[in-house]
Order: structure tokens, then C-alpha cells, then sequence
């Protein structure tokens, strides 16, 4: 934090908040006008630099975790395999090399249908995300097989530990609850 404190004293950084984790979407214009605001909507500044510098041309937007010097390699500070692995919680934009006047601005809006509302920050819509859903199913199928494997466990050790006992001849079968039937040849 010290260290992305003093590059946004450097006019190299921004770190802002966005009241939370969630899908939020950025709007650059360079070189052109802001567009005209929604009518109703807030307008905030929360930050400006005169001479943002931007040397490299590219410029990221992600959080804060996944801040590194090639955000997309990542570093030992970041997720494992940075924006590579999870490209979802950041992006970038190209623009000239150099430095740029920047003003980062919150906008505010009223909930869709109510007018009236208090303003609430503008969000991007929030998707199924494919990946997570895949994760879920794959965690509910292994834990699914894990309880199957253990109800067969809890029930046929049982009765293989009767067989014994009694001398059944099905014992000696295996693992086969009734006797197999003969092959027909």
C-alpha cells in the first residue's frame, strides 16, 4: 500500500475505491468530450492528475491486488498467474505514450424505474459467470461421488462382514452382494 500510495503521489497511480467488490464498468475518452451526463445521474470527481504518466501507452484498470509491473505475468504480491489466469478483474486501454491530464469521475445513478430513488453507483450488469458456474458443478459432482462411495461402503461392509460370519458361500464371491450368474457359453 505504501508503495501505490507514493506512485499515485508520483502521478503514476490511482488507487480508489469502489465501495466493494463487483463488475464495474470504466469509460476512458481521450481526446474527445465527455458525453453528455444522464439526465438524473451524479457526477463526482474523485481524482485528477494534470500530468498523468503513461510511458509505456497502456494503461490498466483492475484491482488493487493484481497491481504489478506487467500486471498480466502478475508478481509474488498478486493472485498466481495475474490477469493471465483471472482476466475478468481487470483490463487495459492504449493511448499516445506519455503523460495525460486524467480526471476519474464517480457516476451516480438512480435505480432504473424509480426516479425518485436515492443514486446508486453505475454497475455493469451482472453476468452468469460460465467458469464459476462449471467450478460449482464440477465441487457438487466430487462430493456427490464421495457420498455415493461412502453409502456403498456403509451398506456392503456389512453385509460382507455377515457373510463371513455366518460362512456364506457368497463370501468368498467377492464383492457382489448375490451370487453372479453363470456365464453362458
Amino acid at each position: 500500500m505504501d508503495s501505490m500510495q507514493a506512485w499515485q503521489a508520483e502521478s503514476r497511480f490511482w488507487l480508489g475505491g469502489t465501495e466493494g467488490d463487483g463488475r464495474y464498468i470504466f469509460h476512458v475518452h481521450v481526446n474527445e468530450p465527455l458525453p453528455e451526463p444522464v439526465p438524473g445521474s451524479l457526477h463526482t470527481l474523485d481524482a485528477q492528475f494534470e500530468r498523468f504518466r503513461c510511458p509505456s501507452g497502456v494503461l490498466w484498470f483492475c484491482g488493487a491486488e493484481y497491481a504489478a509491473r506487467d500486471p498480466v505475468a502478475g508478481s509474488k504480491a498478486t493472485p498466481t498467474g495475474g490477469l493471465g489466469r483471472y482476466s475478468t478483474q481487470g483490463g487495459c486501454i492504449s493511448l499516445p505514450p506519455g503523460e495525460h491530464a486524467i480526471g476519474i469521475y464517480r457516476v451516480e445513478r438512480p435505480e432504473a424505474g424509480d426516479a425518485a430513488a436515492s443514486p446508486q453507483p453505475a454497475r455493469a450488469a451482472r453476468g452468469i459467470d460460465l467458469r464459476m458456474v462449471a467450478s460449482m458443478l464440477l465441487w457438487l459432482t466430487g462430493w456427490l461421488a464421495v457420498v455415493l462411495a461412502a453409502f456403498a461402503l456403509v451398506v456392503s461392509l456389512p453385509v460382507k462382514l455377515f457373510q463371513w460370519a455366518t460362512g456364506s458361500p457368497l463370501f468368498k464371491e467377492g464383492w457382489h452382494l448375490y451370487r453372479r450368474c453363470p456365464e453362458v457359453c
